[in-house]
């Protein structure tokens, strides 16, 4: 076996990370400690690797030194090996996209620009046309430079199908401009454990989408920064056991479309709606079970056609009917499971009204129906319940 097929070995790792879907818990430390570990063992390798390089000053003739890099990444890519990493270095300017068909990265290769400032790939066509400025069909990493789109191109990055799993893109920027077209700045499809991290994104609402999912599996979105896109990350219903974490959204029109119920959300950070519910002067009655010390029926509290988008649960707001100790448990799961329980005594104040903090940050993916319980010292005591919510 050779080292360069043995960095994939060490990607496919990420295989085991494991995704705990019914209480949407990642196992960070292990994605860290597989992504160091591949990370580690691309930097060892890096000395072995075929090393090709692209600047805008060379005589375009074998592209093994800086004298006599090629002159684009197109005629880089075809000089690339099929059968092990190509390391390309990318020198500082402006590297134009061809027309119809974008970069075409169909052999495994770690391109490296000179950072996000100085090595731009951009697209300046005027064809309305189906075309990312780069197409990635087999596992590749790219990391240290920029993607503008200044034409009608469809979108920065399109990373496909099976050949191109596990690929890396990171230390990027995307800067889209003010087009009429729609547009996705990176694009994920029928492929699977594939990192996207510490990557910021500019779009141009209110047309960009600035990460669609329309397909594949255990994907990782990490450490980004999506401003001005009409839709921030866009995931499709068939999309199975996403990861979604670290994520800042600035001025974008929604910022995660979520419909599937497997995506794994954390870190998310926008200005969001805050609401209450019901919005009514009278809230949702939480009945009593007619003994001591157990809990009542689990009763819907926010119907699950209520929110179309992820949502936070911040806080309830109580008034019990009575003024014993009791407790009021939350569910996500029709009562199978809690998320919450709080206990509570309103000394000879029956009917008051308290504000209670939710110390949980899950994030619920649409459609979730929230729902709970009480259970009191006495036999006849009931609750009214409002909850907040946050939008994400």
């Amino acid at each position: 076996m050779s080292d360069h097929e043995n960095v994939w070995q060490k990607i496919a790792k990420l295989d085991q990370v494991v995704v705990d879907i019914d209480n949407l818990e990642i196992d960070s430390a292990l994605i860290k400690g597989f992504t160091d570990e591949v990370e580690s063992e691309a930097r060892r390798l890096q000395k072995d690797e075929d090393v090709l390089f692209v600047s805008k000053n060379g005589d375009n003739s074998d592209g093994l030194t800086w004298d006599t890099s090629f002159l684009t990444l197109v005629d880089a890519v075809a000089a690339a090996a099929s059968d092990r990493v190509t390391r390309i270095t990318v020198g500082k300017g402006i590297f134009i996209c061809p027309t119809h068909d974008g970069f075409i990265i169909n052999k495994p290769v770690h391109i490296i620009g000179s950072g996000v400032g100085q090595t731009i790939f951009r697209n300046t066509s005027t064809w309305d046309i189906s075309q990312f400025i780069m197409h990635i069909h087999v596992t590749s990493q790219i990391e240290q430079c920029g993607f503008e789109r200044v034409g009608k191109t469809v979108g920065g990055i399109m990373i496909y199908g099976a050949d191109a799993n596990k690929s890396i893109i990171e230390k990027c920027l995307f800067e889209f401009d003010g087009n009429d077209n729609h547009n996705n700045i990176i694009r994920v499809e029928s492929t699977h454990r594939n990192i996207i991290r510490d990557i910021k994104m500019v779009g141009a609402n209110p047309n960009s989408i600035g990460i669609n999912m329309s397909g594949g599996s255990y994907n990782t979105f990490s450490n980004i920064s999506i401003t001005n896109c009409l839709v921030g990350i866009r995931i499709a219903a068939g999309v199975e056991k996403t990861t979604v974490m670290d994520i800042n959204f600035t001025k974008c029109g929604t910022n995660i479309d979520d419909l599937s119920p497997s995506t794994g959300l954390h870190g998310i950070s926008s200005e969001f709606l805050n609401s209450i519910y019901p919005e009514d002067l009278t809230g949702i009655t939480l009945p009593n079970s007619g003994e001591i010390a157990v809990y009542g029926a689990n009763t819907p509290i926010i119907p699950a056609d209520l929110l179309d988008t992820p949502f936070r649960i911040l806080a309830y707001t109580a008034a019990p009917d009575d003024d014993k100790t009791f407790i009021i448990r939350l569910s996500r799961d029709g009562g199978a499971t809690h998320f919450m329980h709080m206990l509570e005594r309103r000394d000879g104040l029956s009917g008051e009204l308290s504000r209670i903090l939710v110390l949980n940050d899950t994030i619920f993916p649409r459609g979730t129906e929230i729902s709970g319980s009480i259970m009191s010292e006495v036999t006849d005591e009931s609750c009214e319940i409002w909850l907040y919510y946050q939008r994400i």
